[in-house]
C-alpha cells in the first residue's frame, strides 16, 4: 500500500475518531444521557473510569486522534514511527478500557466500542505506515531488505 493511501486512511479515521471522542467528552461534561442502543453507555459514562483526575477519559481520546492526524502531515521517518508508537499506546489503552467495560463495569458502551475499534484499525495502519518507503511511495511490509 502506498504511503499516500495510508495517510489518507489514517487522517479520515482520525477525523471520525475525533468526532466520537468529542461526542463522549461533551456528554460527560454536560452530564447528558448518550444515544445508545444497549443502555450501557450511561452506566459506563457514570463509572469511576470515565474520568482521570477530573478530565473525561474521552478527552484523552481527542488528543490521541489529533496526534495521529498530525502524524499524517509528514513524510519523515521519525514522525511515521512516532505516529505508530502513539497508535500502539492508544490500542493498549483501548484494550484496557474494553476489559473494564466487560469485566469490571459489566456494561458496554457502543460509542466507546466504536472508538476502541477505530483505535485498533488506525493502530494497524500506523504500524504498516512505519515501514520503509520505496521510490514509488510504496510502504514495505518488512524493515529487512534483501
Amino acid at each position: 500500500m502506498t504511503d499516500r493511501r495510508l495517510r489518507l486512511a489514517i487522517a479520515a479515521l482520525s477525523a471520525l475518531g475525533v468526532a466520537v471522542a468529542t461526542y463522549l467528552t461533551v456528554l460527560k461534561l454536560t452530564n447528558t444521557a448518550p444515544v445508545c442502543g444497549t443502555g450501557g453507555c450511561a452506566v459506563v459514562e457514570h463509572s469511576k473510569y470515565a474520568e482521570i483526575l477530573g478530565i473525561p477519559t474521552a478527552a484523552f481520546g481527542i488528543a490521541l486522534w489529533v496526534a495521529l492526524f498530525a502524524s499524517t502531515l509528514s513524510h519523515r521517518d521519525d514522525v511515521r514511527s512516532a505516529g505508530a508508537a502513539v497508535a500502539l499506546a492508544g490500542v493498549v489503552v483501548a484494550a484496557y478500557l474494553v476489559y473494564l467495560q466487560l469485566a469490571v463495569i459489566d456494561a458496554v458502551c457502543l460509542w466507546c466500542m466504536v472508538h476502541d475499534g477505530l483505535t485498533l484499525v488506525v493502530g494497524v495502519l500506523a504500524v504498516a505506515r512505519s515501514g520503509p518507503i520505496d521510490a514509488r511511495g510504496v510502504v514495505s511490509s518488512s524493515r529487512a531488505r534483501t
